[in-house]
């Protein structure tokens, strides 16, 4: 929330976070920097217009002139949660997640995501829309008429975790390698952190990550067409490959240079250098 000025009017909750309550307009009064948290406000309107009191800033959840979009926004949401949503942490959930995230790197565009908490907590969230839409090719019209799908005042879609869900799938289908990939990397994320832990309790913490994130990849590879695992397969095969070849290399260049082979040393280093150039312009111009 913006910073809260005096002489301005509010839209006063007595529970901020009791969604669909009603609200009602105050105008601030008082700011006393000592009293912190609270404001003097007057109400406005209702059976309390024209009393006085210090309230929580918290209760001040929109400016008033913005409360008729903030509760519009608050109604749809709930009526999207009552479709469906996901708060805990499933693996489902997770692999919509993964799957979300890994969307995002395929067109730079865009974000989204199953919010945790809040007004919009379990339900689908995608900011910039339009860009995330067009970034992937989706269906925008077939999005916006899912039941409880909305835009919100801030131009994000709202809609149920059913849909979510749908979205995923979807995806999986028509980006599966990105995504699979995408989902490999987590894992391996997870072992390198095991390796890397400093203590037994952190070992454990990321065992049990790497076990979930491992049920999650599970899933993707249902959702994902089967031609589609073994390209993965084979590119981390290949990829692995020539990581053992480079690091043999690199073991035959110090040995070189051990033996006081400094040109042909660098000459083979040279050569190193430039095919790992290649490649990384390579692998640039595969993500643009």
């Amino acid at each position: 929330m913006c910073p809260l000025e005096l002489g301005q009017k509010y839209a006063y909750r007595e529970g901020r976070w009791n969604y669909g309550d009603p609200v009602s307009p105050v105008k601030i009064i008082k700011i006393a920097p000592k009293i912190k948290g609270k404001v003097r406000v007057i109400h406005l309107d209702g059976e309390y217009a024209g009393l006085e009191q210090w309230v929580a800033k918290l209760r001040l959840v929109v400016p008033w002139s913005e409360s008729d979009a903030f509760c519009a926004d608050e109604r749809r949401a709930l009526i999207a949660a009552d479709i469906s949503c996901c708060t805990e942490r499933t693996i489902l959930k997770e692999t919509v997640n993964c799957v979300l995230d890994a969307a995002h790197d395929v067109c730079r565009k865009g974000y989204g995501f199953t919010e945790w908490t809040g007004l919009y907590g379990g339900l689908l969230h995608i900011t910039d829309f339009d860009e995330f839409v067009n970034g992937l090719s989706l269906d925008r019209d077939g999005l916006l008429s899912e039941p409880g799908a909305f835009i919100d005042r801030h131009g994000a879609y709202v809609a149920p975790f059913a849909t979510a869900v749908q979205l995923a799938q979807d995806l999986c289908r028509r980006f599966p390698v990105q995504i699979l990939s995408s989902a490999r990397r987590d894992e391996q994320e997870y072992c390198q952190k095991i390796a890397e832990a400093p203590d037994g309790r952190m070992i454990l913490y990321y065992e049990e990550e790497l076990e979930f994130q491992r049920q999650v990849n599970a899933l993707i590879r249902q959702w994902c067409p089967e031609a589609a695992w073994n390209e993965v397969d084979e590119r981390i095969v290949l990829r692995d490959e020539i990581l053992y070849l480079r690091n043999l290399l690199e073991s035959a260049i110090r040995t070189m240079e051990s033996k006081r082979l400094k040109a042909e040393a660098a000459s083979l280093r040279k050569e190193l250098e430039a095919r790992t150039c290649v490649r990384d312009d390579r692998a640039e111009e595969c993500k643009q």
